[in-house]
């Protein structure tokens, strides 16, 4: 039986071969059958992907030669353009490729559908491309020279107003990137144009249809693409990544295009008044002023002071001074400084302030939140703009500081920051005020490496001919508020809950602090120095019985500790201070205390020559308003809505605008003036 099975299966395979071979002859002798629909069909579908797909990769390799331009060469200035290149370079390709695939992944989507790739559709892509690419090294460019993009209002407030841009032409014969190498590759863009109209494109077209049995694999990857096309921008935004600020520094501008007109059409300040408010704010200013030697003098520029008569005690030896702000210090977490707190997590601090030379703030409140808007105000004593980041939309203003005037009078000036200060674009103000900058990534955001290596500094490298500033802005102390796990011993709770497990990091910048002041209290120069000590800002971290409120201005977000402590310095108040001051006065205050009266922009008073009475603390942000008086204190949740509370109402649980509608219609529009005053000042870059 198994040989006749074997013998049918040999028939079988022989009539099998048979039909094969008679069919091959039938096809040999009939007329070439069209190819099937199917078949044509899978050939377009290759062709529009190649067509795209050879497009997006070429205009890719062009882009990464533009990014690499710009982060890879030295700034205009002879410095990196980061600081913390392995994190920022890898932001900057990805939105760099995601912004070409905006503009190139429309047209293939369209190809795919209707299953052809025209040489109309393609032709205008590349020119759209070509267009991405030279705006891009153009906006590049700029972000050297001037850290900002080229957005509608830059081109409002400088091209069209201020005519600055001259400057930077001024500039190209001077590029420590290379003398005028930013204009010789403005032909990158034209270079890909030509390229690929008449050698790549060509090529495409030869790339053969991939195998069967690799489709599969070629349309996953493509899926795959497309899914990542629509989610990674989301998670590039995260704190994971980066966040949208490290997007704001790196991402091309066609990115941005959409936030900027938003931003350009949003709601503002203004007044309908403009001129009659300057004579207003320079009235009240004089008035609050216990010092009358301050005149405004200079009517093309009004905010600028002058000091008339002799400076007191300019002729003594200077003083050193030590400015250091830890992040989201809040008040409300300390008995001194807020009456309901219960333990104290700054123990060190605490008897810094009440040790007998120190003077501490007991109503001291931020101007700005977040910490960009704070550092801001620190350094330059002026009020935030009511709706833009001032250290990001404002950067060829004239913004001087503190420090300028610390410089100008010979001090040392040094910066430590635990924080990258690309990040919120600091360092552009940095560079301008300070001699030296320190960061590294190596800091981990841990802030006793931070002072730890200031302490080598001043160890080291300190010019004992000379004065020092050295200013801090500390961030260990920042949400989620993680303790560095080396640190376990000064953990103070074991509870998650934010508005709790803040005492962990205060008690750790405590210790930091404490270890920073006893490393350098024996120094012959100590007893010649002033120390300075406060918060960026405060945070609402539910509170008030609901969720953290980042846009929330009342005083958990907005009321921080003041401390100025020196051995030895004669003219500071000793002991618990109720006038109110903001940072605002930060600026003037530590000039006071050094004895210089250079003329300035400060929109602050020294708290040692302000009238108790009349002085007042701004905060401001998005459109969003808080206030203190000595009579009430204020929460404009917008320009439209006000909340009025008694002074002594130390919570603010008690809206009172209602029975108080003289007050607060008289404080609300004093806000709205003063907002819409000092974004004006922004916009025609009257503040030098």
């Amino acid at each position: 039986m198994a040989e006749t099975q074997a013998v049918r299966e040999v028939q079988s395979d022989s009539a099998i071969v048979g039909e094969t071979s008679a069919s091959l002859q039938r096809t040999q002798d009939s007329p070439a059958a069209p190819p099937s629909h199917k078949s044509g069909s899978e050939q377009s579908l290759w062709q529009s992907f190649t067509a795209y797909g050879g497009l997006y990769v070429w205009a890719a390799i062009f882009g990464l030669i533009t990014t690499l331009v710009l982060f890879l060469r030295p700034t205009p200035y002879g410095m990196s353009y980061v600081m913390d290149l392995a994190h920022y370079l890898p932001h900057a390709i990805f939105y760099m490729l995601y912004g070409l695939g905006v503009i190139c992944f429309p047209f293939m989507i369209i190809a795919l559908v209707r299953r052809k790739a025209t040489t109309a559709g393609t032709t205008i892509c590349a020119i759209l491309l070509t267009l991405s690419l030279f705006w891009g090294h153009v906006d590049n460019e700029v972000l050297r020279y001037c850290k900002i993009h080229i957005t509608v209002d830059f081109l409002e407030t400088y091209v069209l107003s201020n005519g600055k841009p001259d400057a930077i032409w001024a500039l190209l014969e001077g590029d420590q990137g290379g003398k005028n190498l930013s204009l010789y590759f403005l032909g990158l863009a034209p270079l890909f144009l030509i390229t690929w109209l008449l050698f790549i494109r060509r090529l495409v077209k030869r790339i053969p249809p991939v195998p069967k049995h690799r489709k599969k694999l070629v349309w996953g990857i493509t899926g795959a693409l497309v899914i990542s096309f629509v989610f990674l921008p989301a998670l590039f935004r995260s704190n994971l990544f980066g966040s949208k600020n490290r997007q704001l520094l790196v991402a091309p501008p066609f990115v941005l295009v959409k936030q900027g007109l938003d931003e350009y059409f949003a709601a503002r300040v203004e007044h309908a008044d403009l001129p009659t408010l300057i004579p207003r704010f320079q009235k009240a200013w004089l008035e609050a002023e216990t010092d009358k030697n301050w005149q405004f003098i200079d009517t093309s520029r009004p905010f600028m002071k002058t000091y008339k008569g002799s400076c007191p005690n300019a002729g003594e030896p200077a003083w050193n001074i030590i400015v250091i702000s830890i992040e989201s210090f809040r008040a409300r977490n300390l008995p001194l400084f807020y009456r309901d707190a219960k333990d104290d997590p700054t123990p060190f601090i605490s008897s810094l302030a009440t040790g007998g030379r120190a003077a501490y703030y007991t109503h001291y409140y931020t101007n700005g939140h977040p910490t960009i808007a704070s550092f801001m105000a620190q350094h330059t004593s002026l009020l935030p703009h009511s709706a833009y980041t001032v250290a990001q939309r404002f950067t060829l203003d004239t913004l001087n500081s503190y420090v300028s005037s610390l410089r100008d009078h010979g001090y040392q000036t040094v910066f430590f920051g635990g924080s990258d200060p690309d990040w919120d674009n600091q360092r552009v103000w940095l560079n301008r005020w300070y001699d030296q900058i320190y960061y590294t990534p190596d800091y981990e955001e841990k802030d006793r490496l931070v002072m730890q290596d200031a302490t080598r500094w001043l160890n080291e490298d300190l010019d004992p001919s000379k004065p020092f500033l050295m200013t801090f802005f500390l961030i260990t102390n920042h949400t989620p508020f993680t303790l560095p796990s080396e640190e376990e011993s000064l953990r103070l709770t074991d509870s998650n809950e934010q508005k709790i497990k803040i005492i962990n990091t205060m008690h750790y910048d405590d210790d930091v602090v404490r270890e920073f002041i006893e490393s350098i209290k024996d120094k012959p120069w100590f007893d010649h120095t002033i120390v300075l000590i406060t918060g960026d800002h405060g945070m609402d971290l539910g509170d008030r019985g609901d969720s953290p409120d980042y846009d929330n201005l009342r005083h958990e977000a907005t009321q921080i500790p003041l401390i100025v402590y020196s051995p030895k310095h004669p003219r500071i108040p000793i002991g618990q201070q109720e006038v109110i001051g903001s940072h605002l006065d930060l600026a003037p205050t530590i000039l006071d205390l050094a004895h210089i009266c250079d003329d300035n922009s400060f929109m602050g008073h020294s708290l040692l020559s302000v009238d108790p009475e009349k002085a007042h603390a701004i905060v401001i942000k998005h459109l969003r308003f808080g206030m203190d008086t000595k009579d009430y204190s204020v929460y404009m949740p917008s320009k439209n809505q006000i909340m009025l509370f008694d002074h002594e109402d130390y919570g603010q649980t008690s809206d009172i605008s209602v029975q108080n509608k003289s007050a607060a219609d008289s404080l609300k529009e004093y806000l709205l003036s003063i907002s819409s005053l000092v974004n004006d000042g922004y916009r025609k870059d009257l503040y030098h």
